[in-house]
């Protein structure tokens, strides 16, 4: 949360408001015009309450971020004159801020709909394709292993860090395949190994001190390393048997599925939460997300095929 808080006030000091923190709200002020500002990553309905409750008489605006956005049914319930600013909406902001550092010029803000009537003109769909995407921040798997869990299961332990592992992840479809379903496809940037995953269960920030790694690979090599795996994975041996009056032939053929036959989507570069650790004796890595040991630094420590 301290991380969406710090980044809402860099997005409203940057259109000339200032901004102070009244418990877990922000209040802006510029001139005249005056803001609070309720931050929430998952909507929180009590919570939401008691922000209108705290902020009943305020004159201001009342803005509310909730990065998942409201259900159809909540966001009618709404007031009409709360602003709702949802993860979209921070995003194409930080695309402005870059847009303008790039080329110069005022373009249209989220914060205009404190003051405004006439906007400035809007960044453009193409020049938008032509900033690099910008997010609110890294896409982590959530950690589901605590320290104290750590503590209990690995007494022993001398040394300990948390770090995070970049995986290229797409989603495949095999044309072929009936029903055709999704399936998510993780490559791992350094090690090369493919994993299948079943969820995205998702972080934008972590508080707990940790070390970053860089993937070894670009998305390109790993596009061709997802698309071998999906091909060797669903290729297949089929006997074929040949009969005359005489004799008998049974011929062995291996069926590969061809490229086209796949259908490959790029998501996005995610990292993985590991646990790095060390005793006297021996060091681990395990996943912090589905509690698996791993090996990420070297090579797989399954050196079989991946289960797709």
């Amino acid at each position: 949360m301290s991380s969406l808080t710090a980044l809402l006030e860099e997005i409203l000091h940057d259109n000339g408001y200032d901004t102070t923190r009244q418990g877990e709200y922000i209040l802006a002020q510029k001139d005249e015009v005056k803001a609070a500002v309720c931050p929430q990553v998952i909507f929180n309905l009590p919570a939401f309450k008691r922000f209108l409750a705290e902020f009943k008489e305020f004159s201001g605006k009342k803005i509310l971020v909730a990065l998942e956005g409201l259900s159809e049914e909540t966001a009618y319930e709404v007031d009409a004159e709360i602003i709702i600013w949802d993860q979209e909406s921070l995003e194409n902001e930080l695309k402005r801020l870059r847009v303008e550092a790039l080329v110069g010029g005022s373009h249209s803000s989220i914060v205009d709909e404190l003051t405004a009537t006439d906007f400035p003109p809007l960044v453009s769909a193409a020049l938008l394709d032509d900033v690099e995407n910008a997010s609110l921040g890294d896409l982590i798997l959530r950690i589901n292993v605590t320290e104290k869990e750590l503590a209990a299961e690995y007494p022993h332990c001398m040394a300990k860090a948390l770090q995070l592992v970049p995986y290229y992840v797409f989603n495949y479809t095999l044309k072929t395949s009936t029903p055709a379903a999704k399936n998510i496809l993780a490559i791992n940037a350094i090690s090369l190994r493919p994993e299948k995953w079943e969820e995205l269960d998702v972080i934008y920030t972590l508080e707990k001190e940790h070390t970053k790694l860089q993937p070894a690979i670009k998305v390109e090599d790993a596009e061709e390393i997802a698309l071998a795996a999906v091909i060797e994975a669903h290729s297949c041996i089929k006997e074929y048997i040949y009969e005359d009056s005489q004799t008998t032939l049974t011929e062995r053929r291996k069926i590969v599925p061809q490229k086209e036959e796949i259908e490959l989507e790029y998501l996005n570069l995610y990292y993985v939460p590991m646990w790095y650790l060390k005793n006297a004796a021996d060091e681990i890595c395990l996943n912090a997300h589905n509690r698996k040991i791993a090996d990420f630094c070297r090579s797989p420590v399954d050196r079989s095929a991946v289960q797709l």
